[in-house]
């Protein structure tokens, strides 16, 4: 039972024209289906509203709720970024932005995740109120802005919600030997497939190829390293089997959008 209540002062029914709507998050616990075949007439709603003239605006996870609507398709969209992969299997016309904070085209806004909401209003704020005025809200409020990417905050969730058992051993091995030095030629012979074939499999299955998956493995080892021990950039990377420190220093840029010692300065337990 949820801690608390929510009581609408009216029905979208009853309202016949707004000059903004703002999509709040659904519950992704809940099954999504359900939420998505119950709701059409507030999609239809929706698309009315923006059909005479109104901004749209999607908080966190109420992208699914814009994406039923078809009106992101064709369009950059932001959500959370553990919910990507399946919004990416539900609504392929949309072009998902797994690292952004805010996106926006033709009056539809999109958002990251939970408080990247607050980074969406400043944002829509100051699009029409006085600049210094909303950032000095956003000092009070202490609200981070402008963030520009999720990338520092991802969780690493192993994608495997899928039912491929060979794609499901290979991440397994992958994740038990991340080094750099794993071979994918050898990977995919010990697997009894072509190199090539396991490379489509594994990105029909996980979204990502080999390599991108395996780069993942190896910065969640090195973030897990910065979060929990006092280790340098330099002995991080050998340890995880790069001679090139300056090489894992892209590769940590790359797939978090910090450098490894800002990470460990923001993350790290105050010592």
């Amino acid at each position: 039972m949820s801690p608390f209540t929510v009581k609408a002062d009216t029905t979208i029914a009853e309202v016949t024209a707004a000059d903004l709507v703002i999509v709040s998050p659904i519950d992704t616990n809940e099954p999504v289906d359900a939420v998505l075949q119950e709701n059409p007439p507030l999609f239809e709603w929706i698309r009315q509203q923006y059909a005479q003239g109104a901004e749209v605006v999607s908080l966190c996870t109420g992208a699914y709720i814009l994406a039923a609507t078809g009106l992101l398709n064709g369009k950059e969209a932001a959500s959370h970024f553990s919910v990507m992969s399946d919004l990416r299997q539900r609504f392929s016309e949309v072009n998902w932005q797994k690292g952004a904070i805010i996106t926006e085209k033709d009056r539809v806004i999109t958002s990251g995740g939970a408080l990247s909401s607050l980074n969406a209003l400043i944002y829509w704020l100051l699009k029409y109120y006085d600049r210094h005025k909303v950032l000095s809200i956003a000092k009070k409020l202490q609200i981070d802005y402008p963030r520009t990417s999720q990338k520092p905050y991802y969780i690493f969730s192993n994608q495997k919600s899928h039912q491929d058992e060979l794609v499901l051993k290979v991440q397994e091995y992958m994740e038990q030997y991340q080094g750099e030095s794993l071979n994918f030629d050898t990977l995919a012979e010990r697997h009894h497939i072509s190199r090539r074939s396991l490379n489509r499999r594994f990105k029909n299955a996980t979204g990502e190829s080999l390599r991108s998956y395996q780069q993942r493995i190896i910065i969640e080892k090195a973030k897990e390293q910065l979060e929990h021990k006092n280790i340098t950039v330099q002995e991080l990377a050998y340890r995880l089997g790069y001679v090139d420190v300056a090489s894992f220093r892209n590769l940590f840029y790359k797939v978090t959008g910090t450098l490894p010692n800002e990470y460990q300065k923001k993350f790290a337990p105050i010592r």
